[in-house]
């Protein structure tokens, strides 16, 4: 998650496609579970540590063992 700092974001030899979009959609654009799970995590930032601890199943299923703040 980054700052707007420039009026467009630019691609590079890692990242083909890049956009500007509001932080309530960001979750519209990911696709893997794991992935999508630690970012809510971050939208949902309080202030505390969460820990999580989760294993990836067959396929894209994600399985969390443990979750606690710290």
């Amino acid at each position: 998650m980054l700052k707007k700092t420039m009026e467009q974001p630019t691609t590079s030899d890692e990242t083909s496609n890049c956009k500007w979009i509001p932080k309530e959609l960001a979750l519209d654009w990911v696709a893997l579970p794991s992935i999508r799970f630690r970012y809510q995590a971050y939208l949902d930032f309080s202030g505390s540590v969460n820990y999580i601890s989760y294993v990836k199943g067959a396929g894209s299923a994600l399985e969390v063992k443990l979750q606690r703040d710290i």
